[in-house]
């Protein structure tokens, strides 16, 4: 398997993890490329499955399935749908947890993850009283910060999707989206 170490070093999964160590999940995996709109897994399905992200986006992250390997009934707690082509290696439990025995600073990095996502979560909550603007606003910013989209000069440089998913990923309908977008896209903010 040919990956760029440097890139999955940028996974905070990963973060403080010698590259041999980020070699020997990758040989406990199985790579795999799903088409946009495909489903991943789904809500209540049986799971013993670690997804990891190395091409493309869905809207949980970099990676999924943590919960249904580390939960003693590993049932789906939510629907995963690649929202662009993705391409995951996948680790099943069994291996995810023989590794993270191996290699404990794997399961202070998910910590620390999770403690993030729940942080994020929380922001969520209290956003939902926020105009639908500012909301469709703050999903931009959180694709271009988890797309690496700043540029030292210049606008933000977002993922390219479809008008379809960015509503559906902002939860809004298409007229406020493209309404919100003109004023973000007149202050020079971002090109689209």
């Amino acid at each position: 398997m040919n990956y760029d170490f440097l890139t999955l070093k940028e996974f905070q999964l990963f973060n403080q993890m010698p590259d041999e160590d980020i070699k020997q999940f990758i040989t406990a995996g199985f790579r795999f490329t799903y088409e946009a709109k495909t489903p991943l897994v789904v809500n209540n399905d049986r799971g013993e499955t670690f997804f990891l992200i190395l091409k493309g986006l869905v809207k949980t992250g970099d990676f999924f399935g943590e919960m249904a390997i580390l939960d003693k009934l590993p049932i789906r707690n939510a629907s995963v749908v690649a929202v662009s082509e993705v391409e995951v290696l996948t680790v099943e439990r069994k291996n995810f947890l023989s590794y993270a025995v191996e290699h404990p600073q794997l399961l202070i990095n998910l910590a620390r993850v999770l403690g993030y996502r729940l942080k994020d979560t929380n922001e969520r909550m209290s956003a939902m009283a926020l105009p639908e603007e500012n909301k469709i606003a703050r999903t931009l910013l959180q694709m271009a910060v988890h797309g690496k989209a700043f540029s030292e000069e210049g606008p933000i440089l977002l993922p390219n999707l479809t008008l379809k998913d960015w509503v559906l990923f902002c939860n809004t309908s298409q007229d406020r989206f493209m309404q919100t977008i003109e004023v973000i896209r007149s202050s020079g903010a971002i090109e689209w």
